[in-house]
């Protein structure tokens, strides 16, 4: 699949409830292996990664099962023009990343998407009360979206003292986040974090706080725009 194709229908952590059972933790080089032996990784309950560091040598795409939870915890992945995406997710799914980097090539594109995408071609799925928590992390590709619940209702989304880099000159916004912006009651919280991007980035929801000292830049010519937020919230 192109890069520029790439659907990224794309944050905190302790306040995102963890699931009941969970199986034993992996790092993030066995996520690596797991996700370079056939691009494919899925989340049926709770998939802890802890620790360590990978790298990508392909798209790696993640599914998600009703009321799953993806911990990323001091997690370091890299790699070049590849994807790390979460391509399908449903109802109550949660992805939480601490203190973790992932940095990938200009071409590359990062997805972090409990709650995608309203069940595309499944008549009746439900992708609603999606979460995702990024906190104290960098992610870095040619474009990173954070996004929970994005054609359905009632998503949440917190990043703090984060970074997000979209390097991407081809997209209009590589740096994207979006809760629920085709439906109701998303919400989305942006702490002491930088948003960078080249050409601009989009923020899409039914609430936007930036609750704290919130930093967005973008290259020359770039632009800023925030939509459907209540109150209105301004980019500059």
């Amino acid at each position: 699949m192109a890069k520029r194709t790439v659907l990224l229908v794309f944050l905190a952590v302790g306040l995102l409830p963890a699931t009941a059972s969970a199986s034993p933790p992996i790092d993030a080089a066995a996520l690596a292996e797991d996700c370079n032996k056939d691009g494919l990784v899925e989340v049926v309950n709770q998939l802890r990664v802890d620790g360590g560091s990978g790298t990508l040598l392909r798209d790696c795409f993640i599914s998600m099962a009703p009321k799953a939870t993806l911990d990323l915890r001091d997690v370091t992945l890299d790699g070049g023009d590849v994807a790390f995406v979460i391509a399908d997710a449903q109802q109550f799914t949660t992805v939480r990343v601490r203190d973790s980097s992932i940095s990938l090539g200009d071409d590359g594109a990062i997805q972090l998407s409990p709650g995608c995408c309203a069940g595309e071609g499944e008549p009746d799925r439900g992708e609603y009360n999606a979460r995702i928590g990024v906190v104290g992390s960098f992610l870095r590709a040619g474009t990173v979206e954070v996004s929970a619940s994005t054609a359905d209702r009632n998503g949440t989304v917190i990043v703090k003292n984060s970074i997000l880099k979209g390097v991407a000159a081809w997209s209009e916004n590589p740096v994207v986040v979006h809760a629920s912006v085709s439906s109701t009651g998303g919400r989305a919280s942006v702490y002491d974090s930088q948003l960078i991007s080249v050409t601009g980035i989009r923020i899409a929801t039914g609430t936007f706080d930036f609750t704290t000292a919130v930093t967005i830049t973008t290259g020359a010519g770039g632009a800023c725009t925030s939509s459907g937020n209540t109150p209105p919230t301004a980019c500059t």
